[in-house]
């Protein structure tokens, strides 16, 4: 089951969260920052959140008072293919 209110995303986010269908899947994705003057990668992690119709990428902000859950900061979204819903997720 994913535990999940849309007040906790997306802060910054243009759009309403209900019409993006149904939420799928959430989880947290390591992203690589690229810096060219220094030969490392830098990692960050996004917290995604796939719903029917787009996935959004956003920033997480832990919440220092255990009783608040985190929210997020929208960084980005990518409209989906109504043929990836179509898909089926094996975990």
């Amino acid at each position: 089951m994913i535990s999940f209110t849309y007040h906790q995303v997306c802060e910054q986010f243009q759009g309403k969260l209900t019409a993006q269908g149904k939420l799928l899947l959430q989880d947290t994705l390591p992203i690589a920052e690229h810096n060219p003057n220094k030969p490392d990668l830098k990692f960050k992690g996004r917290r995604i959140f796939l719903f029917e119709q787009i996935i959004i990428f956003s920033e997480v902000i832990e919440s220092k008072n255990p009783l608040t859950p985190d929210h997020y900061v929208f960084k980005h979204a990518i409209k989906v293919s109504p043929r990836l819903c179509q898909l089926r997720f094996k975990l």
